[in-house]
Order: C-alpha cells, then sequence, then structure tokens
C-alpha cells in the first residue's frame, strides 16, 4: 500500500469538505424502493496522527464508505425466513501503519484504494433454531465477535491479529463461502463455515507459486440477552484452520484457536459498563503473531445529558513467533487505547482517540509510538 504524507492543514481540510459533501446525502431518506428492501450507509472517516515514536511522525487520512441494500421476505410479503445483503464498499486514504510501525493495525477501516461487493449473501432459516448462509460473506459478522469491543478503533479488538494475520474472508476483501448456525436452548449455539478461492499467505514452498485455500472454522458458545444483573453475557470458543490447494508441500496448512468472553452491567443513573477478554494462539508457522491477549471496558451514558455517548479503554498484546521475534528484536507489541464517543446527532458521532503502541512490530527499531487522532461517523438507516 502506498504511503502519502499530508501536513496536518490539509488533513483537517479535507476531513471536513468530505463531512460536508456528504452531509446532505446522508441526511436524505432513501424512497421508492420495494417492500422487503432496506438501504443503509455508513461512511467513516479517520484523520490520525503519529506525535511521537513509531517509524516516522507524520499524520493520514483513511476514509471507508459502505452502502447496504437489507432484504427481508417477510417485510416483503412472502413466506417468512430468508434474508439477503448486498454491501458495497469503498476504501480510500493513506497507510497510517506504514508511520506507526505496529503490527495490529491502529485504524480497523485502513485498506488500500479500492471499490468492490463485500458482502453479497442470502440466508434461508431452518425450522426455529438454525440457518444457512451462502455467498460472499465477512467471517466476522458472526464469529470473534465481541461487541463491547466495537468503540475501539485498533484492528485487534475486532478479529485478533492470531486469526486476521491469515488473511480469511473479513474486512477488506471477502470470498464465496458457506456458513451454518444452530442454536439450542438456554442460549447455546454453534456456527460453522468455510470460505473458498481465499489467498494463502504463504507461496508454495517448493514451487513458489502464489496458492489459494480454504478457511474454516467452527465455534460454540453460549449468549444471552439478560441474565441476573449482567445484560448480554456471552462466552464462545472457536477453532479455525486454512488449507493450501494445489500446494506440493503436504505441510501448507495453518490454525489456531480463540475464546472470549463479554457482559454488561446495568449501573445507577442509567449507565451501563461493559467488559471484554479474548485470547488465541495459533500454530506455529501460521504467522508472525503466535498469541494474542486483549482486554477492554466501554461505559455508557456517562453523564445523564448525553446518555448516547461511549467511553472505551482497550489493551492489546500480539505475541510474537520465535522467527519474528528473532527478527525484529522484540517478543511481544502491546497496544493501549482509550476513547470517547460524542453522539452528536443521531446520524453523525466524533470519536476522539488515543493510543499508546509499546515495542511496534512492524519494523525493528521502531520507537514507542504515540498516536492522536479522531474518527468521525455518518450513519443513513
Amino acid at each position: 500500500m502506498s504511503y502519502r504524507r499530508h501536513p496536518l492543514s490539509s488533513v483537517i481540510a479535507l476531513h471536513f469538505t468530505l463531512l460536508a459533501l456528504c452531509g446532505s446525502a446522508f441526511g436524505q431518506s432513501v424512497e421508492g424502493l420495494p417492500a422487503g428492501i432496506d438501504p443503509g450507509a455508513e461512511l467513516i472517516l479517520d484523520a490520525l496522527r503519529v506525535a511521537r515514536g513509531g517509524d516516522s511522525t507524520g499524520n493520514a487520512f483513511i476514509g471507508k464508505l459502505s452502502l447496504t441494500l437489507d432484504y427481508d421476505s417477510e417485510v416483503a410479503g412472502r413466506r417468512k425466513g430468508t434474508h439477503g445483503r448486498l454491501n458495497v464498499l469503498g476504501t480510500f486514504g493513506d497507510s497510517f501503519s506504514e508511520l506507526a510501525g505496529d503490527l495490529q493495525v491502529a485504524s480497523n477501516i485502513e485498506a488500500g484504494d479500492d471499490l468492490r461487493i463485500f458482502e453479497a449473501w442470502i440466508e434461508q432459516s431452518i425450522g426455529s433454531r438454525a440457518s444457512i448462509l451462502v455467498g460472499y460473506s465477512d467471517f466476522n459478522a458472526e464469529f470473534d465477535v465481541a461487541e463491547t469491543a466495537a468503540g475501539l478503533l485498533n484492528s485487534s479488538f475486532g478479529v485478533g491479529p492470531d486469526v486476521s494475520q491469515a488473511g480469511p474472508s473479513i474486512f477488506p476483501r471477502s470470498y464465496p463461502g458457506l456458513r451454518l448456525r444452530v442454536a439450542g436452548t438456554s442460549g447455546m449455539y454453534a456456527i460453522a463455515g468455510g470460505w473458498k478461492d481465499v489467498p494463502f499467505p504463504e507461496p508454495d514452498a517448493v514451487s513458489g507459486r502464489e496458492l489459494d485455500g480454504t478457511f474454516g472454522a467452527v465455534e460454540g458458545g453460549w449468549t444471552r440477552e439478560s441474565f441476573g444483573p449482567v445484560g448480554s453475557p456471552k462466552l464462545a470458543v472457536g477453532v479455525w484452520r486454512f488449507e493450501a490447494h494445489g500446494s506440493r508441500d503436504h505441510n501448507d496448512a495453518i490454525g489456531g484457536v480463540y475464546a472470549l468472553a463479554e457482559g454488561v452491567h446495568q449501573l445507577s443513573g442509567g449507565r451501563t459498563v461493559g467488559g471484554f477478554i479474548r485470547a488465541g494462539r495459533a500454530l506455529e508457522g501460521s504467522g508472525p503473531v503466535r498469541e494474542y491477549v486483549g482486554a477492554g471496558v466501554r461505559l455508557e451514558a456517562i453523564v445523564r445529558s448525553r446518555p448516547d455517548d461511549e467511553l472505551a479503554f482497550g489493551i492489546a498484546r500480539a505475541s510474537l513467533s520465535r522467527e519474528m521475534s528473532a527478527r525484529m528484536g522484540t517478543s511481544a507489541e502491546t497496544t493501549v487505547e482509550l476513547n470517547w464517543k460524542f453522539q452528536l446527532t443521531e446520524r453523525m458521532a466524533i470519536v476522539p482517540d488515543v493510543q499508546f503502541v509499546m515495542a511496534p512490530a512492524g519494523g525493528r527499531h521502531v520507537r514507542d509510538a504515540l498516536l492522536f487522532g479522531v474518527r468521525t461517523v455518518l450513519t443513513l438507516d
């Protein structure tokens, strides 16, 4: 990904120019669509700066535009149980991690300049407790999800880097696949999925050819809307495997396991506090990250006059493989993040954010990095 250096003044000007151009469009509702078709749009803009340390101090501007059409057969007046989605995704901007020198990626919307169909799937219910989904889908929409981590910007608080380093069907690219979900009694659930034609992260060890493969995962767990004083608790354990196709080396397969727990507790004054912890381990040879541990908290309705504001804090530690550790001269990269989400209107929020990256693993002699930024989110449902 190419890196373009921007002065801070031009980053701010570009940021607000895009907001002005898109604001009126996001404020308009879409009419005239058939029943059962629900449009949506989201524009996310990140203005970021490495203030100290990293590979180089400087500024970056990153954007992501997502346009969706969701289908519900029951709303359309047909037999219920069929759902679908089309999601067109546009990404643009700089590579902030080239400045920060980090491995875990400070902005979870960082990607190359591109326009693509990210999701195109149809889901059919099977009875009252199961469903099957076919098409281009996002692994992280259902697997390895901690809802209380959603307010944090660092990519490690989405899919753990022990999994994302393999390049499965996640942002910014998806692949064709199939997913089966079964819900049991008392909140138990199980999901299994497989995606084909996924680029394998390493070339064939014998021929040097680039390879495609099949990425598969199984997750089982327990979740409830409420459980005593705890709201939306979740416990989950997952296993994943990525196997290359057409390899002359029969050991071209990688994989790992992960586990997570989260919950929300109601406080006085209408406030809520949520917490999560997530751990994962990849098999040796699966990539630069061998183990990962992340945890965080989210406080909602911080003050009574602003019930929609949120304060989020997280810490993420990615332990490196033996080979990567020897090459970079560090055993682990640790990131601490703090941000405050200000919900300005129903459709617009800004998120001032600060991150501190200890022992950035993106370069051998990269210094501890202090990062500042602000995210702006515009939504239309």
